[in-house]
């Protein structure tokens, strides 16, 4: 029997949900199985709360900016920080404590659907990105009004929409310590009584390969095609800025279309725990590293996080001082 598709919340009293089934739900399931995942549980933790950090000036610049690039660039940033929680900070203090589904499976259960909702936020993101990735096709292509006026807000709101969709009508994952990672079977009595099978969630990732892909493919064939009209100093202004964008989207794409393929392959057949682990690893850096991607790459974003900081002043200072050394 597979889990029904519906409302999120008749979802949860399926009996495939019934830790009853083997033993109470509580603590107790963290000290029968023993599976406290210390190491990487604080790498986790850490990594999450940095990339956070290192989240809060990359928002506030990308919010000064008005283009639809760097408004997709800002909802992508919004999601990130919303999921990093789920995906680093909350998945490794679960390591660390032995967590699984049983623990406390009303908390586990609805982290995955509601709150910070992994599945929806994910979903969201995904097609964020692909979103991204065709703005900046369609800046190259001399067809940025594609994104023009209320077409940027209305593919955001879709892509929104899309992950609460899939969040309240599609079974969650929930974590476990014990195969380190996040997965659609709460492994209650760890048999084939129950299919925990998210469609959705399969497909989607797939479709991020896909899609990924084709597009990073045509961006290439476009930049070899304009590389002879795009010889003036405009053309190649705009080129090297397209380029620059891109390569950042590009970057966090990857992270996406690895951790999508391993996390679709390892819901259906045997995963080694390596593999399992590869896969977290990927979702979080994809959560976790645009901000240094951003820091690294857009000099919008250096220049903004800069000055907050003040090293533009101090390099300001420094440049004056020297000029009237030089003078003297």
């Amino acid at each position: 029997t597979t889990i029904p598709y519906g409302p999120i919340w008749n979802t949860y009293y399926h009996p495939g949900y019934d830790c009853s089934r083997a033993m109470a739900p509580g603590p107790a399931w963290n000290k029968v199985h023993d599976i406290s995942q210390t190491m990487f549980g604080l790498w986790s933790v850490v990594f999450g709360l940095t990339a956070e950090l290192l989240y809060l000036p990359c928002m506030l610049a990308l919010r000064q900016e008005k283009n639809s690039c760097f408004k997709i660039m800002f909802a992508l940033t919004v999601c990130d920080m919303l999921t990093l929680p789920v995906s680093s900070i909350i998945f490794g203090v679960g390591l660390i404590l032995g967590e699984v589904y049983c623990s406390h499976p009303t908390f586990h259960f609805f982290l995955g659907a509601f709150g910070l909702g992994e599945c929806r936020i994910w979903c969201s993101t995904s097609m964020i990105v692909l979103i991204l990735a065709s703005n900046r096709v369609a800046e190259l292509s001399n067809k940025a009004w594609l994104f023009e006026g209320f077409r940027t807000p209305l593919s955001l709101t879709i892509a929104i929409a899309y992950g609460l969709t899939v969040g309240l009508l599609t079974p969650p994952p929930m974590l476990n310590s014990q195969f380190q990672s996040y997965f659609f079977n709460p492994f209650i009595s760890f048999t084939d009584e129950y299919v925990f099978v998210n469609w959705f969630h399969a497909i989607n990732n797939i479709a991020v390969v896909f899609f990924s892909t084709a597009m990073y493919a045509y961006f290439c064939i476009i930049l070899l095609m304009k590389q002879g009209a795009m010889k003036t100093e405009t053309g190649q202004k705009k080129m090297k800025k397209s380029y620059s964008v891109f390569l950042q989207a590009f970057l966090i794409m990857l992270f996406n279309v690895v951790s999508s393929s391993i996390y679709v392959y390892m819901n259906f057949f045997y995963t080694p725990l390596w593999l399992v682990q590869v896969a977290q690893l990927m979702w979080q850096f994809a959560q976790g590293m645009p901000p240094v991607i951003y820091l690294a790459l857009n000099q919008t974003v250096r220049r903004y996080t800069g000055r907050m900081l003040g090293f533009n002043e101090v390099t300001s200072i420094r440049s004056a001082s020297m000029a009237r050394s030089s003078m003297a």
